[in-house]
């Protein structure tokens, strides 16, 4: 959120007043965003309502009733807060907080079941040079999404395992929690900050954390 003081964005997710609008930021990047794709249905905006504050996020559709995002975009969310997912047909589910995971920067999201089709996670992770596409939204408005290719592998922190991927392209506000989908249309990732390139929480961190959610 816009209140993080990291240098490291993690803060994809907008916080605004309630009552303030603000301008979207300058983006140079018209290369790696596609400004003209089609949302999948399984793809959903994240709002959060905490006192004045208004926050926006994404996340996908992975089980009927389950919405798969990043734990920092619901990191001031308390039980009685509003917390909404909006689909692209404009249908509007109220969630509740399922499951998080700071070290992973996760989160699981539950709802009343819908009928959509789902994103499944793919067999294999990615490897080095492999094309993926981040979707979201950009300041929690327009759908977006960027393409680029898997630069790197990293940790969140000492003697855990590099499930962190990154991808020769940054991220936009607004994006936070949202799938990072192979050329198949599965889901490898989620991504959920940026600095030169945007940063995803790999397949394998995924699966882990969805193990006890059945």
């Amino acid at each position: 959120m816009t209140r993080f003081r990291y240098a490291f964005f993690a803060a994809l997710v907008i916080a605004v007043p309630a009552a303030v609008v603000m301008a979207p930021p300058e983006i140079n990047l018209l290369d790696a965003i596609w400004m003209d794709a089609e949302q999948p249905i399984s793809v959903v905006r994240v709002t959060t309502e905490s006192g004045e504050w208004t926050s926006y996020g994404t996340g996908s559709l992975i089980r009927g009733n389950m919405i798969l995002t990043a734990a920092h975009i619901i990191s001031d969310y308390l039980p009685g807060d509003r917390l909404d997912i909006e689909f692209r047909d404009g249908l509007v589910r109220k969630g509740h907080v399922l499951k998080v995971d700071p070290v992973w920067d996760l989160a699981a999201i539950g709802i009343d079941p819908v009928l959509y089709p789902v994103a499944h996670p793919a067999a294999k992770p990615v490897i080095r040079g492999q094309v993926v596409t981040i979707c979201g939204f950009l300041d929690g408005k327009d759908y977006h999404e960027i393409r680029g290719r898997v630069n790197g592998f990293k940790s969140p922190k000492r003697k855990l395992p590099d499930y962190i991927f990154t991808i020769n392209k940054p991220a936009i506000s607004g994006m936070s929690g949202g799938p990072v989908f192979n050329e198949g249309g599965e889901v490898v990732g989620v991504e959920f900050g940026t600095r030169r390139y945007a940063h995803c929480t790999g397949l394998e961190a995924i699966r882990d954390f969805l193990e006890d959610l059945q």
